[in-house]
């Protein structure tokens, strides 16, 4: 066996063995999945992006049929298996390096309907108690926190301990901000005391203020996230255009071309991280969520089926 057939063999059954391992990822098994297992955490830890659980699984599916379908296609098409590689970490890397390039204007528009949210509330726990409170909030809370708060009250009426209930909107929130009002909350529901009200507009205004910042600060990155994005755009179309002219990738078929090519796709993922870094809005840490390392657990509630 000549050394072109052993590395055709050795290809063909790396080629079959990610075909079986995409089926299975797509579709699944009937197996049980063990709990501690390295490769379940890693695929639960699957890159987000800012994205809710079910937009990831579907931007997965979709990165796993386009390498399917693509990596052969790109392999015939240039005869260059180097081609297909590049194909398949293209599919992976491009959505992560323009991930930081999304308009963040939803994300300021939640945090403007929390504060008005918390205007909302702060005036009904002038009257009412806080379960009462979050209750009557659903009738003047604003859209873009609709979706949060009714669920919220979906709990409180199935019998949820209300701290569980405000401690799971944190979670939905999935802010710093947004675990500040919470927090104020849980304190109150702890020690039932006056002043909460007056507390919620104070937070109110502050979050007002944040939120007129953020929308500063959103403007001003536009145009940078604008520019790394035609960036990405443009090296990506030629780099494509360059896979297929056969006559233009010849040098780089070589070992030294090898080489070469593999400098300089690290200079340009480098060059794009750190144009990553610069356009990328690193949020505050959340401070409302349950250290996993810690020996002190809370005590289980009975689950309540909503």
């Amino acid at each position: 066996m000549t050394a072109g057939q052993l590395l055709a063999l050795l290809t063909g059954t790396v080629l079959v063995s990610g075909l079986v391992l995409l089926a299975v990822g797509i579709r699944g098994t009937d197996a049980p999945k063990p709990d501690g297992n390295p490769l379940t955490g890693a695929v639960t830890r699957w890159p987000r992006l800012g994205e809710s659980p079910e937009q990831t699984a579907r931007r997965r599916e979709v990165q796993l049929a386009l390498c399917a379908v693509g990596v052969p296609a790109m392999w015939l098409a240039t005869g260059w298996f180097t081609a297909a590689v590049l194909f398949a970490a293209g599919v992976f890397a491009v959505p992560w390096l323009l991930a930081p390039t999304r308009s963040h204007k939803g994300d300021i528009d939640r945090l403007e309907a929390l504060a008005e949210w918390t205007r909302h509330l702060s005036t009904q726990l002038q009257n009412l108690g806080i379960e009462q409170a979050i209750k009557a909030s659903l009738r003047s809370c604003p859209p873009a926190l609709q979706k949060e708060v009714s669920t919220t009250v979906a709990r409180l009426n199935a019998g949820w301990d209300p701290a569980d209930a405000v401690r799971a909107f944190a979670a939905e929130i999935g802010d710093a901000t947004g675990d500040k009002v919470c927090a104020a909350l849980l304190l109150s529901l702890a020690d039932r005391g006056r002043g909460l009200s007056r507390d919620l507009s104070d937070l109110s205004d502050a979050l007002l203020e944040a939120v007129s910042m953020r929308r500063e600060i959103e403007a001003e990155r536009a145009k940078a996230r604008t520019t790394v994005r035609w960036m990405l755009y443009f090296i990506v179309g030629a780099t494509c255009a360059g896979l297929l002219d056969r006559s233009y990738m010849k040098p780089y078929t070589t070992f030294t071309g090898h080489l070469v090519l593999i400098g300089l796709v690290g200079a340009l993922v480098g060059i794009f991280i750190w144009l990553r870094t610069l356009v990328s809005d690193r949020p505050t840490p959340r401070f409302l969520v349950a250290d996993p390392r810690s020996p002190v657990k809370r005590p289980g509630r009975k689950e309540v089926s909503e």
